[in-house]
């Protein structure tokens, strides 16, 4: 249901899925909501992570940004661009990025994610919170023993990873491994 009221001072809108009768589910996992972030979008640090997972229940599955073996400082700003003649979404026809895949790299990631996911994926009261979000993180590397090495370190504390083979932006990564003929189903095997 979608409520909206005014006020003198303010208008306040909120959404509630609250009296949905049918539960949502991703991998025969109940979680809380319908909608997913994409990685890179606004889940970047761990913070924000935590503040959708313990305030924005129609989020039911969270991704990570992509993360590599190593820090990647990605490419120089500006990296977003409007489609139509400027950047704002309200009067252009969407907008592009070119992040780069820049990242911090697993090691320094898992610093953050581990206690992230031990406090509020593991320690999530189900009882009284209802179903918990899916932490989904994504990866990405050049070789599928780059897959490996960083599912390896970050499988444990999360419920899910995405392997990153679309990123068009990051020579030898992403969209380029699907351009080696069996590359990504060997990655995935890996994994």
């Amino acid at each position: 249901s979608f409520n909206s009221s005014s006020s003198s001072s303010s208008t306040e809108a909120t959404c509630s899925l609250a009296d949905t009768k049918t539960p949502f589910q991703f991998l025969g996992r109940d979680i809380p909501g319908p909608f997913t972030i994409g990685s890179g979008i606004l889940t970047v640090t761990c913070d924000t992570i935590r503040l959708f997972a313990e305030h924005v229940p129609q989020c039911g599955v969270i991704t990570t940004k992509s993360i590599g073996v190593g820090v990647r400082e990605g490419n120089r700003e500006p990296v977003i661009a409007g489609l139509g003649s400027t950047v704002s979404t309200a009067t252009s026809d969407g907008i592009v990025n070119a992040v780069g895949l820049a990242n911090p790299g697993a090691p320094e990631f898992l610093k953050e994610l581990k206690p992230l996911y031990e406090k509020v994926f593991v320690g999530w009261n189900e009882e009284e919170r209802g179903p918990r979000p899916f932490l989904l993180v994504s990866i990405f590397g050049g070789t599928a023993s780059q897959f490996a090495e960083v599912a390896s370190a970050l499988a444990p504390y999360c419920d899910g990873l995405e392997l990153n083979f679309s990123c068009p932006h990051a020579e030898g990564h992403g969209q380029a491994i699907c351009a080696v003929a069996g590359l990504a189903a060997e990655a995935a095997l890996a994994v």
